[in-house]
């Protein structure tokens, strides 16, 4: 601690946050996220949670509320990897370790709608995988 360089770092990044309306606008793009996620799930007819608060999104695939831990570990997660690296094909790049979702006070909502597009496209192909033929190296 005390390093100037990181003192220097800290005190630009409280300066923007005690900006007017940063958090506000944090909080609405969230809902906003949230909201559009939410709707995708119903469109697609798939069982799920919209978990998060402010920048944060996840989605719990799980018919059962999502409440704790022991909740949250009985829902699907091997879909929430699969949707995670097929936003990765559609060119989404995020950790696909992980489901959760982090936005920053950089990211509009023309950035968040972009995002939602493409994940209707992920959603649709994980409620209605498309066969995909094996091709051995011989071609047959």
């Amino acid at each position: 601690g005390g390093n100037p360089v990181s003192c220097a770092a800290a005190l630009a990044t409280l300066s923007v946050f005690s900006e007017p309306g940063v958090y506000q606008n944090l909080h609405e793009s969230g809902k906003f996220l949230r909201d559009g996620m939410r709707r995708l799930l119903e469109k697609h007819e798939i069982s799920g949670q919209i978990l998060g608060d402010g920048p944060l999104a996840q989605i719990a695939f799980s018919k059962e509320p999502v409440v704790d831990h022991r909740s949250w570990k009985r829902s699907d997660r091997a879909m929430g990897r699969r949707m995670m690296l097929e936003l990765l094909e559609e060119k989404v790049f995020l950790n696909p370790m992980g489901t959760k979702l982090y936005f920053s006070i950089l990211h509009t909502r023309e950035d968040l709608q972009e995002f939602l597009n493409r994940l209707d496209v992920v959603l649709g192909k994980l409620h209605h995988p498309v066969e995909r033929e094996l091709v051995n190296s011989n071609g047959f």
